[in-house]
């Protein structure tokens, strides 16, 4: 554990998150060598700083809960101008399951009513991830 940490130094809050990688690393170290599933947050401001990370659930080998209401609800506690979701995928395959992709649609439909926008959602596994904005990006065109 503490070589995972080392290895891998979490970015610290009022870090610019403006790529995925940063994103993947903020999250890396808390949920990316779980064994179930988690399902984390992090919340941005208007300069895509990083004001906080919070994980709102921790599910099973296959799946976790993410509530919209807890999601957004957490954004508007903190006072969030933006956030990055992400969840981490313990078998590790980072390709999203139609569950994710069914996810991210609902939360991007979610931050446009609430004008709290889902900058991208981060799976994460084992030292790697994938932006699901970077391979299916048609979902923030739509």
């Amino acid at each position: 554990e503490l070589g995972k940490r080392i290895s891998n130094p979490k970015p610290s809050v009022k870090t610019v998150v403006d790529d995925p990688a940063v994103a993947a690393a903020v999250i890396m170290g808390d949920i990316g060598y779980e064994l179930l599933e988690h399902f984390a947050l992090l919340c941005v401001d208007i300069k895509h700083r990083l004001k906080s990370t919070h994980i709102l659930s921790k599910g099973t080998r296959t799946e976790t809960l993410a509530d919209p209401k807890e999601i957004f609800g957490k954004a508007i506690e903190k006072g969030a101008s933006c956030l990055i979701v992400a969840h981490n995928h313990p078998s590790g395959d980072l390709t999203p399951s139609k569950a994710d992709i069914d996810l991210t649609r609902t939360l991007l439909q979610g931050g446009k009513i609430l004008q709290i926008p889902i900058l991208d959602h981060i799976i994460v596994s084992n030292g790697d991830f994938l932006s699901i904005r970077q391979t299916d990006g048609y979902l923030w065109n739509s």
